[in-house]
């Protein structure tokens, strides 16, 4: 009986052990890295378009991004890409953690389904990179 216990003492510290090493802790909104083809996508856009009163328009893009804890790499506004996860505006300030607000994305102005993210102030987003490579399509 005891050498029958053996192997599954074994196997239930094998799990353990093996669940935690893949866990890393993150800070919010770590910067995370687009594909240079979706960044240039993002980012030309805004330079080809000429808007009347001559001010910037600057892009947000959003991906899935198995990096990122909530599974979310956002560009937004211009800002260097890092990571967020939705939200619900109607959590108030218990929506994003830190000092995020949790903004509309796509939608209507007040649409209860538009997609909204987790946002930090300008300030505590990522800059754009100086650098993204080039974009390859075949």
């Amino acid at each position: 009986m005891r050498q029958a216990m053996l192997p599954i003492a074994l196997l239930a510290q094998v799990i353990i052990v093996g669940s935690t090493v893949g866990c890393v802790e993150t800070e919010d909104y770590a910067p995370c890295t687009f594909d240079p083809c979706l960044y240039a996508q993002c980012s030309v856009q805004g330079e080809q378009l000429e808007v009347a009163d001559g001010s910037e328009i600057r892009f947000s893009c959003a991906v899935d991004h198995p990096q990122c804890p909530g599974e979310i790499c956002l560009r937004f506004e211009g800002s260097g890409p890092f990571c967020t996860q939705l939200c619900d505006p109607l959590d108030g300030e218990a929506a994003c953690p830190g000092v995020a607000e949790c903004i509309e994305y796509l939608g209507e102005a007040g649409d209860r389904d538009a997609i909204h993210y987790c946002v930090p102030p300008e300030e505590r987003r990522p800059p754009p990179p100086d650098s993204v490579g080039e974009c390859d399509t075949l």
